[in-house]
């Protein structure tokens, strides 16, 4: 077992003595040592979240801002970094809020401390924005590894909220595009965000082992969080009803008794996983090639020099069958197909693999008997999509009429994100977006030119919302 430390250079406590004591503050000159602060409102804090600068020098949420400019923070932080690898000597540090301080920070420390234990020490970077190029641009300061934040909303979108698995495909395009060699450390859950759970609503244990197969069986660093093994519920971290923080709902601790009582299959599960991972190669590296995807179904083959896997992903609530194409000249009458995760044995059917998937189905299908490694040297990593509903989906129009910049939608189906799913203009001061959507009840609203939240006037049905406006409902039946 390895142990990462995490650190934060960011900031303190609001309590802190440099902070409220005043012979420290003001006769010890610690206040030189902060970025402007009020301790007694918001007029510090960050309030543009778009604005780099106010990231950099404002605080978050009121915590004092440390200046890490000032080259007495600098030599304080960094001793404080060597004192706890030696005392504790840990194998690294989970470093907090990195878009918070200015990178050339982080390229200096990360060059020091690298200098003092050892480049294999390793310095897993927190940058949390949803924007791949944005991450992306902190990958050449001396981070070992970076946690893939964009990765995080994509599969809570498809595996909690019922997404289409093409957002998987599209989110590995962004990675093998934006970096080059940095590894990633996907997640799907943290202590800062809701759990998965929450937004899975019905089913979540289905739907976090079919998460956690996609995370297995990705390079990099998985990190699960203590409670993706057994679902465990949480909560937003602001109540819908009364504002109220709530954060504290998703660091309960540990259930541990559901381990060996109601969750133990997702244990066993996440054990399996874990273990095959270890065991295979094939499921540790970089190489991975598309086979087939439609909006319910993902499969792609993992391999290492001779050593391949097929992983397949159902994120269908319904029963699913599939003649999943296989490239020419890659398999032969002979390959056979055994499941890891079952006893599921296959074998080619010509050029296809037929595949009956049971809901929220996962497949680790290790590739035996005669097939050609070197066909996979000049194949293509992406295929091509297939526009195929799964028998839980139906299409869904949102249209808006009127004058606007830009339009989008933003409701349960996609986290409430202004920024997911945008209209398109269909003619003047007409806009119109067709989204595949699961069965059920939602609730959304229209976003505006960005800023400007309204209930959907050609809604059929809306409810009071949390803030004395309302909500559309949309029911797919």
């Amino acid at each position: 077992m390895k142990v990462l430390l995490d650190m934060i250079f960011n900031h303190v406590a609001p309590d802190h003595p440099w902070v409220k004591e005043r012979e420290l503050w003001e006769g010890a000159g610690y206040r030189h040592w902060f970025h402007p602060h009020s301790g007694r409102d918001a007029s510090t804090s960050i309030q543009n979240w778009q604005d780099q600068n106010q990231l950099e020098t404002r605080e978050l949420n009121g915590l004092p801002d440390l200046a890490q400019e000032n080259p007495h923070v600098y030599d304080f932080l960094l001793d404080v970094a060597k004192y706890w690898i030696v005392e504790s000597n840990c194998d690294g540090f989970r470093l907090d809020a990195v878009k918070h301080i200015p990178p050339a920070f982080w390229a200096r420390i990360c060059r020091d401390l690298h200098a003092f234990a050892g480049p294999d020490f390793l310095l897993l970077g927190e940058v949390f924005a949803g924007e791949t190029p944005y991450v992306a641009g902190y990958q050449d300061l001396g981070f070992n590894a970076l946690f893939d934040i964009p990765l995080y909303y994509t599969l809570n979108r498809v595996f909690a909220q019922g997404g289409s698995l093409q957002l998987l495909s599209r989110q590995i395009t962004f990675n093998r595009q934006d970096y080059h060699g940095l590894l990633l450390s996907p997640v799907i859950d943290n202590h800062d965000v809701a759990r998965f759970s929450y937004w899975a609503a019905d089913h979540p244990r289905e739907k976090m082992a079919a998460a956690l197969t996609f995370v297995l069986t990705q390079h990099g660093l998985p990190m699960l969080y203590y409670g993706n093994e057994v679902a465990l519920e949480g909560a937003a971290p602001v109540n819908e009803q009364t504002g109220a923080g709530q954060d504290y709902l998703n660091r309960l601790p540990m259930p541990w008794g559901r381990v060996t009582g109601a969750d133990r299959a997702l244990v066993a599960h996440t054990r399996r996983l874990l273990d095959l991972r270890a065991h295979l190669a094939a499921l540790r590296s970089s190489h991975l090639i598309e086979i087939y995807q439609d909006y319910g179904i993902y499969a792609y083959l993992k391999y290492q020099e001779r050593e391949a896997v097929l992983v397949v992903i159902s994120n269908s609530a319904a029963v699913e069958s599939r003649k999943i194409p296989l490239p020419r000249g890659l398999f032969s009458a002979r390959t056979r197909f055994a499941d890891l995760l079952s006893s599921q044995r296959l074998a080619t059917a010509g050029d296809s693999l037929d595949l009956r998937l049971q809901p929220w189905a996962s497949h680790l299908f290790r590739i035996k008997g005669r097939w050609h490694p070197r066909a996979l040297a000049g194949m293509a990593w992406a295929c091509r999509f297939t526009p195929r509903l799964s028998a839980d989906m139906a299409w869904v129009s949102f249209r808006y009429q009127g004058p606007a910049r830009s339009v989008a939608v933003a409701g349960d189906f996609n986290g409430w994100s202004a920024a997911a799913d945008t209209l398109a203009a269909a003619g003047p001061d007409s806009w119109l977006l067709r989204l595949p959507l699961k069965r059920g009840r939602y609730r959304y609203k229209l976003v505006i030119d960005g800023s400007r939240w309204m209930a959907d006037p050609s809604a059929a049905a809306s409810e009071l919302d949390p803030y004395g406006d309302r909500n559309s409902l949309l029911t797919v039946p």
